[in-house]
C-alpha cells in the first residue's frame, strides 16, 4: 500500500487528516481494535496483545 493509499485509507477509518506538516500517524482505537475489541501486534518476531478492558482501558501484554 502505498503512502497516499495509507493515510486515506486512515482518513476514512478515523476522520484524521495528515497534513504535509504531520509526521505521525493517528488511528482511533476503535478502527485499531475492529469489533473484537483486541489485536496480536507482531513485533520482532514477538506476539503482543492488545486489548480493550470492560472500563475502556488498553492493556497490552506479550
Amino acid at each position: 500500500m502505498t503512502e497516499n493509499n495509507q493515510n486515506s485509507v486512515i482518513s476514512v477509518l478515523t476522520g484524521y487528516k495528515n497534513t504535509a506538516t504531520d509526521k505521525i500517524t493517528v488511528i482511533s482505537s476503535e478502527a485499531l481494535l475492529g469489533p473484537q475489541q483486541r489485536i496480536i501486534i507482531r513485533h520482532q518476531n514477538e506476539e503482543y496483545h492488545l486489548r480493550r478492558t470492560k472500563n475502556g482501558k488498553l492493556i497490552l501484554t506479550k
